[in-house]
């Protein structure tokens, strides 16, 4: 058996698949946007309102690392172009702002584990750079904008069913093969 697969009850499968998902990704570390910049058509969400339509756009964007930022911090700022339907800067590509009517924007990207919220990344933004939090557009952010982790659920019998997971990131295969690891103890009577 796989490390990326569970067997439960029949009817818990959903519920432990979303469960572990959720502990799995809180606990890894990923880039992901905490603000945009979008010059004048930007505002600041949660903290003064004025919500427009290409601020809308940005809550539906999905991140993808196409390479490491050359950084030593854990916050970087990139330079997103249109390119075709996407998004695209030197290291990341955003997807799902299809239409989005601007040509190039500032993103902020945080090097985190964990959900934070729009006040959160605000707070974490002012107290890193020197940059007016009036001119960003700030938006709550969480691992499941960053990675892909699905799950199927397959019936065994009439009271068991198989939880599949399937990811590419490394750290959430290992993470996910943690929690399984914790649980088969937890089932033997061992400690976690």
């Amino acid at each position: 058996m796989s490390d990326l697969t569970f067997v439960c009850k029949k009817g818990l499968g959903t519920i432990y698949g979303n469960m572990i998902r959720q502990v799995a990704l809180k606990g890894v570390d990923t880039w992901r946007p905490i603000a945009y910049n979008m010059g004048k058509k930007g505002n600041s969400i949660g903290m003064q309102g004025g919500l427009n339509f290409n601020t809308l756009q940005v809550y539906g964007a999905t991140i993808k690392q196409l390479s490491e930022p050359n950084l030593n911090s854990n916050l970087c700022v990139e330079l997103f172009r249109k390119k075709d339907s996407i998004f695209v800067s030197q290291n990341f590509e955003l997807h799902g702002l299809n239409n989005l009517n601007i040509d190039s924007f500032e993103a902020y990207l945080h090097f985190a584990s964990g959900s934070y919220s729009v006040e959160d990344n605000a707070s974490y933004l002012q107290n890193n750079l020197d940059v007016p939090i009036e001119d960003l557009i700030c938006i709550s952010s969480r691992h499941s904008d960053v990675i892909t982790v699905t799950f199927i659920i397959e019936p065994i019998d009439e009271v068991s069913e198989k939880l599949i997971f399937t990811c590419e990131e490394k750290p959430i295969i290992e993470a996910i093969s943690s929690i399984r690891k914790a649980f088969t103890s937890f089932e033997a009577g061992g400690s976690i």
